[in-house]
């Protein structure tokens, strides 16, 4: 199979060649992947016979996600700036397809099913199939994000994994109400802000960055009594996802400080960390710091997955779970700054989404988040018809008071869907008129 490219006056054309025979003897065909920017990748599929009109032939172009695409339902807006032509030689054949508004991760391919007659294909020689993008620029530079690479070997996976939960080689303490978890904290400062903000908290005083740089309130500093502790209490809540400084790294500073013996950290946000110095007299020298973290405000289970991604890079979600739906590992990825897992969860939410549960997560939690509620709201505004006839948006109705911001919520959806239906009206007088 041989491709080209041809750019000029705002408009790019991919074509591909493609034997007859080798059309005669294949079920689907799919050229090599190509670009339109530097992180935008497609793919023509070509079926020789349509499976729903068998007496046509099918011609569809494939996106295929970027690291960032594949966890993340935002940057699919992007794409939805072009609008493509497809288009075959020897025969000839030209179909219009428009904008591309409907590609994102639940449905990254569209195209025609009954795009040219079976019977006008050649039996000898080769045709030529393309895409002409319409209205784009097309960068010839070097490509910035590569193609999805090999997955990490199975084997390397599963001794990161087997290091967690290892009391003889952590140094910190996770307790729950439900048991206890262990981890390093070499591994959890490398990972997460959070993390890194509070095992080495005493960092941040020498560091050029100020705490308000990663902390919305002050630091608070009082001398126990009893143990010669230090309090240090901060609130990581209200901090803007997203709005992180890159923190750089300190551990030269940190080495040639004086600790002290003990260090009690309590996060209003839930969590509390005590971290437990060797003592300056101890004969043990080569004995770890410990960190013992309390938490409250999330199940082992859901806090285990997070460490599992940490270590793993992997993540598995289990909607019909209590504790490790794709939502769990949102709110707990959101609070503890770790931005890649705040977009897979994000990302499983969308594709999970059906009519009822839409209205619930919209209605009961996504709210919070602007990002998220705009991705759902969208949809619910997509389904409306059905949306509205589910048990649960008219348990919504029933009971306003069970939640926040309903009222507020439902005339956003009325209003958008009105606004909707007036564009769908101009669109439908348009084609009438011509």
């Amino acid at each position: 199979m041989f491709g080209a490219a041809e750019s000029g006056n705002d408009k790019v054309s991919f074509k591909f060649k493609v034997p007859a025979k080798l059309i005669r003897t294949q079920r689907s065909i799919y050229t090599p992947p190509f670009a339109t920017t530097q992180n935008m990748f497609w793919q023509l599929k070509f079926h020789p016979e349509s499976k729903d009109h068998r007496e046509f032939c099918a011609l569809w172009l494939i996106a295929l996600p970027n690291p960032l695409e594949k966890y993340s339902s935002e940057n699919w807006s992007d794409r939805s700036e072009y609008s493509v032509t497809y288009f075959m030689k020897n025969p000839n054949e030209k179909l219009n397809f428009g904008k591309l508004e409907n590609y994102n991760a639940r449905s990254p391919v569209w195209g025609f099913t009954k795009f040219c007659k079976k019977e006008r294909l050649p039996r000898e020689g080769e045709i030529t199939i393309g895409v002409r993008f319409n209205k784009v620029k097309y960068e010839i530079e070097k490509i910035a994000t590569p193609l999805p690479s090999q997955p990490l070997p199975q084997d390397l996976l599963k001794a990161w994994k087997s290091e967690l939960d290892q009391p003889e080689i952590s140094d910190v303490q996770f307790n729950f109400k439900e048991g206890t978890l262990y981890a390093r904290s070499t591994i959890l400062i490398e990972r997460s802000e959070y993390f890194r903000c509070m095992f080495q908290q005493d960092k941040w005083s020498e560091s050029k960055f100020t705490t308000k740089s990663l902390i919305s309130s002050s630091m608070q500093i009082t001398q126990a009594k009893s143990c010669n502790s230090t309090k240090r209490s901060w609130n990581l809540l209200d901090v803007s996802f997203g709005r992180m400084k890159k923190v750089e790294d300190l551990f030269s500073i940190y080495r040639k400080m004086k600790p002290q013996p003990m260090t009690t950290i309590t996060s209003s946000s839930g969590t509390t960390c005590t971290i437990v110095y060797e003592s300056e007299n101890s004969n043990s020298i080569n004995v770890p710091k410990k960190y013992l973290v309390n938490v409250i405000d999330f199940h082992l289970d859901t806090f285990k997955s997070m460490l599992k991604f940490l270590y793993t890079n992997q993540i598995e979600f289990y909607s019909n779970s209590l504790h490790r739906r794709p939502i769990d590992v949102f709110v707990m990825a959101d609070k503890y700054l770790i931005t890649e897992l705040r977009d897979r969860a994000k990302s499983k939410i969308l594709k999970d989404l059906k009519p009822d549960s839409a209205a619930e997560l919209l209605f009961s939690t996504e709210w919070l988040w602007s990002d998220v509620k705009d991705m759902i709201m969208s949809y619910v505004v997509r389904k409306w018809e059905v949306v509205r006839e589910t048990d649960k948006f008219r348990e919504i109705l029933e009971k306003p008071q069970s939640y926040p911001n309903s009222k507020e919520l439902v005339e956003e959806i009325l209003e958008k869907v009105r606004k909707n239906d007036e564009e769908k009206k101009k669109l439908l007088d348009v084609v009438a008129v011509e």
